[in-house]
């Protein structure tokens, strides 16, 4: 995600519908969407977290969603998975696709033991990943989850 995003992240981050998931209200104005970019960037630059934007092969510039790891906590081998998607591109797969790749790469790359959700309730379609408030995952929970979706994974982020 780079300065360049902040309009597609005003767009997701202003939407009181994709709001109802998280704990923090909507943005107000583009500058609460400048101010999270800055954020990710620094926290990216930092090794504090890791993020990508979403966007689909056939509409390059165009993010439909963010999804990263915050918090990363190397000492605890814990980080905070964080996402979020335009409501129009929900049900198609594509986070589902993303929190697996993601995930993986939290547990395979970063080396993390425990991964926490940042959302205080849940989205149907990714029940099957996530499935309660409570959503803490181990590196043997995740090679049994992904195993299956490794073929169909979006390689792309």
């Amino acid at each position: 995600i780079t300065i360049k995003d902040v309009n597609d992240s005003f767009r997701h981050r202003s939407d009181p519908e994709l709001y109802k998931h998280l704990i923090r209200p909507p943005a107000r104005d583009i500058s609460e969407a400048e101010e999270f970019v800055k954020r990710v960037m620094t926290a990216d630059a930092n090794g504090d977290g890791i993020h990508w934007g979403l966007e689909l092969l056939n509409h390059p510039g165009y993010m439909i969603g963010n999804i990263g790891i915050w918090q990363i906590l190397k000492a605890d081998f814990r980080g905070v998975l964080g996402y979020m998607m335009d409501k129009d591109y929900h049900g198609k797969g594509y986070m589902s696709e993303a929190l697996t790749e993601v995930i993986k790469y939290g547990f395979e790359v970063i080396g993390l033991h425990t991964l926490e959700k940042m959302l205080k309730t849940i989205l149907t379609a990714l029940d099957y990943i996530i499935n309660d408030i409570d959503f803490y995952i181990s590196v043997a929970a995740v090679q049994k989850m992904v195993q299956p979706a490794t073929d169909k994974i979006l390689k792309n982020l």
